[in-house]
């Protein structure tokens, strides 16, 4: 849960997992947690519609998750295409070489560049709003 560990914190009488809790503290997770936690990566808390921060209101993304340096992360796009991955996030200050723009995020309204390199080469997503996605990606379509 946003990159904090969990663990199954008691069993029914069937054998079932009944409660998780936080392996830090012991204490149970609460549906409250989602909106209230921190994420264990960066330590900034959910905007106030729940989502991560750190790439919170993408252009052309309809839902994410950074992963958190947990799990991978993913980006679902308006056209259908999912890019996973363990990513970085952060504001576009330095240039980076620009490669060929990769055609499945081409004409996306708010993606001002984007390579998804392959298995030796990290890829990136630049967004007009300043927010740029570096890392290994995987790509699927729904």
């Amino acid at each position: 849960m946003r990159g904090h560990n969990t663990l199954y914190g008691g069993f029914s009488d069937e054998g079932y997992p009944v409660d998780i809790v936080f392996e830090e503290t012991g204490k149970p997770v609460t549906k409250e947690d989602h909106k209230q936690l921190s994420c264990a990566y960066c330590g900034r808390l959910p905007t106030s519609q729940g989502h991560d921060a750190c790439i919170a209101n993408l252009p052309s993304v309809e839902y994410a998750c950074c992963g958190h340096h947990t799990n991978e992360g993913y980006l679902n796009f308006t056209n259908g295409i999912i890019i996973r991955g363990y990513f970085d996030t952060s504001n576009e200050t330095e240039s980076t070489p620009k490669k060929e723009f990769d055609n499945v995020l081409s004409g996306l309204s708010g993606v001002k560049e984007a390579y998804l390199g392959d298995n030796d080469h990290e890829g990136y997503i630049k967004f007009t709003n300043g927010i740029v996605i570096t890392g290994y990606f995987t790509i699927e379509r729904k």
